[in-house]
């Protein structure tokens, strides 16, 4: 069935990649040693539930797997990464096929047409290459409730390892995602501990009182995530989140990520800015999205690939108010060197606007607007 996924977005088909275990509107959730293996879309997706405890738990994604689904994304746009080629018209009569009447064969000789299509025109190779930049939304454990407790698991997934999602006042039995303890997680190519994404709804969407607490990252995306969406009406707020002995080994992008939304969600009409800073300077912040009271604490990152440390971005009108940095070291691979020292010719320091009322105590390197 992951051929017919992946043919099922060549062909424009709804969105048809099913969570493997999705509970909503809940009381007393027990989740104890289940694996879970290759989820086509997030793996565990807990919405307007309370009472909740998931522990001695794992999620794997097989590289060649995702792999698989990268692909897919890319045949899902009608140019693929900018190569002027459009896929629906160098495949002759490619719309007018009936993929539901195509057997088992036929699906994987029209893939082979289009994987020997994507070689020719080098589009392929930066999967083969073991590129791990795509985004398929593979998250490990995504929670939206109250009281909440998610321990000893390990995640390898290529998305957003643990994400604590908003609830807000329509919800029945939470409506505002609070009370959350994530401990003891190891993290594999992961994104993160992460708050959100939380977009600003007429409901008053919110997160707070979330403890992350030792927790140990291998090549991690972004390890400490905070992402806000882009919707324009209405409000939201995130308060009172901890991120608590930390062990991050050779992040991939960012080591700490706090501001918008970086890939793109056409229902929301954003327009995605994945690698902003580096290349791209328009990354909008949301005014309607209210974040305070973020503390990092014994939080240490080595050999990161970034020579930027991280992200902390406010909206001008809407500043985030008080993160504490209580004993946090981020180094890159440079010799292992703290990333405001001399020996890097150009000073990198965090992105960092729009953030008051903020502390730094035994941080290297300090954001400089602290």
């Amino acid at each position: 069935w992951w051929t017919r996924a992946t043919m099922a977005l060549i062909f424009s088909t709804p969105f048809n990649r099913p969570r493997i275990l999705e509970v909503w509107e809940t009381e007393r959730i027990h989740i104890q040693g289940l694996r879970f293996l290759n989820s086509p879309y997030f793996h565990v997706f807990i919405k307007e539930s309370r009472n909740i405890l998931i522990e001695d738990a794992s999620v794997y994604v097989e590289y060649d797997v995702e792999s698989n689904m990268a692909l897919a994304e890319l045949l899902a746009n009608e140019t693929l990464h900018g190569m002027g080629m459009s896929f629906k018209t160098a495949i002759p009569d490619i719309e007018a096929l009936d993929l539901a009447s195509l057997s088992d064969d036929e699906i994987t000789l029209l893939e082979d047409e289009v994987l020997a299509l994507l070689d020719s025109y080098g589009g392929f190779n930066d999967l083969k290459d073991g590129s791990l930049t795509f985004p398929l939304n593979t998250d490990g454990f995504d929670v939206a409730g109250t009281n909440v407790v998610i321990r000893n698991v390990t995640i390898r997934n290529f998305d957003d390892a643990v994400a604590i999602k908003s609830s807000d006042s329509s919800d029945i039995y939470s409506t505002c995602s609070s009370n959350v303890l994530v401990e003891d997680i190891k993290v594999d190519y992961g994104l993160g501990m992460t708050i959100g994404s939380i977009s600003p709804d007429y409901e008053t969407p919110c997160i707070e009182n979330v403890v992350f607490r030792n927790v140990e990252f291998s090549r991690p995306f972004k390890a400490v995530y905070v992402k806000t969406g882009t919707r324009q009406y209405g409000s939201a707020s995130v308060r009172n989140i901890t991120w608590e002995n930390l062990m991050i080994s050779e992040p991939l992008w960012f080591a700490v990520y706090i501001g918008p939304q970086q890939t793109l969600f056409e229902t929301e009409g954003a327009r995605g800015c994945s690698l902003y800073p580096v290349t791209s300077t328009d990354c909008e912040t949301n005014a309607l999205v209210t974040i305070s009271d973020l503390t990092l604490r014994n939080v240490h990152s080595t050999g990161g690939f970034n020579p930027i440390p991280g992200v902390l971005r406010g909206n001008a009108s809407n500043p985030i108010r008080g993160i504490h940095f209580e004993d946090v070291s981020i180094k890159s691979r440079e010799e292992e060197t703290y990333l405001n020292e001399s020996e890097w010719a150009v000073d990198k320091d965090f992105v960092c606007e729009n953030v008051v009322d903020s502390t730094a105590v035994l941080a290297y390197p300090a954001p400089w607007c602290f």
